[in-house]
């Protein structure tokens, strides 16, 4: 079975990487993104070191132990429904060569709308297509208000919901 490496998007300073570092098994392929540039960024350089990684933020938690056994089987794919949230397993060469006209420096509004570009580039099926914005709840965490998306194995907090 394969043991895909996971690429993490964060920034320095970040509250929430220890609380995703906690929920990530030893023996992992771990790779911590903390320079900026939003998830394109974090996703460029994924594609410097690896063929196939699957891609979470910060501000997730992983749950359940069969999340990794679920994505080390699975095909590129979104992990949760639209919006994705760059949240996914990649292929490096499908990548690619969607994201080649992405601005090198972005802003959050900027990232934001490659969100939905990206999506539309690739369009992959969701492993937990039930999962979206819709089934959300409220809740304050690391000083911010956030929509909580989640179920039995992965825990998003999104801090930019269309607020």
């Amino acid at each position: 079975m394969l043991n895909t490496p996971l690429v993490i998007g964060s920034h320095p300073g970040s509250p929430w990487l220890s609380d995703l570092l906690k929920t990530i098994p030893s023996g992992r392929d771990v790779r911590v993104h903390r320079d900026g540039g939003y998830e394109i960024a974090a996703l460029r350089t994924a594609c410097r070191y690896y063929d196939r990684f699957v891609f979470l933020q910060d501000s997730t938690q992983v749950l359940h132990p069969d999340f990794w056994d679920i994505i080390d089987g699975s095909s590129p794919a979104w992990l949760f429904g639209g919006p994705p949230m760059y949240m996914g397993v990649y292929n490096r060469n499908q990548l690619e060569l969607a994201i080649p006209d992405a601005p090198a420096v972005m802003d959050k509004a900027s990232s934001i709308a490659w969100e939905g570009a990206l999506s539309d580039r690739l369009p992959y099926t969701a492993l937990w297509p039930e999962v979206t914005d819709a089934t959300g709840r409220f809740e304050e965490r690391h000083g911010r208000n956030n929509l909580v998306l989640e179920n039995k194995y992965l825990r998003k907090w999104k801090g930019s919901w269309g607020q």
